[in-house]
């Protein structure tokens, strides 16, 4: 199942206009991690980086912790 549905994730992530529309909104994309936890925690709100942490597990929460909450002041 992994299989199938990554390429139809992972490309909302990854695409080139993703990357266009998040240094629109002023993100960072130099650095991979500004956009993607901003993009992909979106959905939960202006959250802390315990829950994103929680979330998306297989993270470290000391990464997580760099970039959110920061993210939400960039775009807001």
């Amino acid at each position: 199942m992994w299989h199938q549905l990554e390429p139809v994730h992972a490309s909302l992530y990854f695409a080139p206009q993703a990357y266009e529309e998040a240094a629109a909104l002023g993100y960072d994309v130099e650095s991979r991690w500004p956009s993607y936890f901003a993009l992909r925690a979106a959905p939960l709100g202006a959250v802390g980086p315990e829950l994103v942490t929680a979330t998306f597990y297989s993270f470290s929460p000391r990464t997580i912790a760099e970039y959110v909450p920061a993210v939400w002041s960039t775009a807001a």
